[in-house]
C-alpha cells in the first residue's frame, strides 16, 4: 500500500474526492474501440442451482463524436466507456434472445473483418481492438432493489466504420 493511502487516513474529509458521477452519453453516433473478454461469473438461476456462466464483456471505448442528436449536448469524458456483460441465458436458465441479441448485433458488424474466425468465441476474441461506429439512445430504467430511475446507454446500431461511406 502507498504512502499516500496512509496520508489520506491521517487526513481530513476535505482531502478526500468526491463520489464520480457516472452520466450516460448523449444520444447520438460515435466512433469507438472494442475491448473484449469472455469472463466466467457464477450466477445463481431461479431454482436455486449455482453456475458458472461464461459471459461475453464487451466494453465500447469512446474515441470521438460522430454525430449528436442534441448538437448542444456535452461529449462524453476522454475516458468514458459503455460496458457490456451479455447473459447468454436468463434466470430459469433457458436461452435468453436478448442476450444473444445484444451479442449478434456487434458480432454482425466485426464478422466480415475477421473471416478467419471459426466460431463465435474466436470471433470476440479476435475483435478486441477493433473500431467500430456505435448508435446509443439514452433509457430511463428503474433499479429493482432501490426503485431509483437511473439512466443509461442502449447501443441501438454497431456498424463497421468504413460502411458509413
Amino acid at each position: 500500500m502507498s504512502d499516500t493511502l496512509f496520508d489520506l487516513l491521517e487526513g481530513t474529509v476535505a482531502d478526500l474526492h468526491d463520489m464520480p458521477v457516472f452520466k450516460p452519453w448523449p444520444a447520438g453516433s460515435y466512433l469507438v474501440e472494442l475491448e473484449t473478454s469472455i469472463e466466467e461469473m457464477d450466477r445463481k438461476l431461479a431454482d436455486g442451482t449455482e453456475i458458472v456462466a461464461k459471459v461475453p464483456k464487451l466494453v465500447y471505448k469512446f474515441l470521438e463524436v460522430i454525430d449528436l442528436k442534441d448538437p448542444n449536448a456535452e461529449a462524453p469524458r476522454e475516458d468514458a466507456k459503455i460496458v457490456s456483460n451479455i447473459f447468454l441465458s436468463n434466470k430459469a436458465g433457458e436461452r435468453s434472445e436478448f442476450g444473444e441479441g445484444q451479442l449478434k448485433m456487434t458480432l454482425v458488424a466485426v464478422q466480415g473483418m475477421y473471416p478467419e474466425a471459426k466460431n463465435n468465441g474466436e470471433l470476440i476474441v479476435q475483435a478486441n481492438g477493433t473500431r467500430l461506429a456505435i448508435t446509443v439512445e439514452v433509457k430511463k430504467r428503474k433499479d429493482k432493489d432501490t426503485q431509483e430511475i437511473r439512466e443509461e446507454n442502449r447501443i441501438i446500431t454497431v456498424v463497421n466504420p468504413e460502411e458509413l461511406g
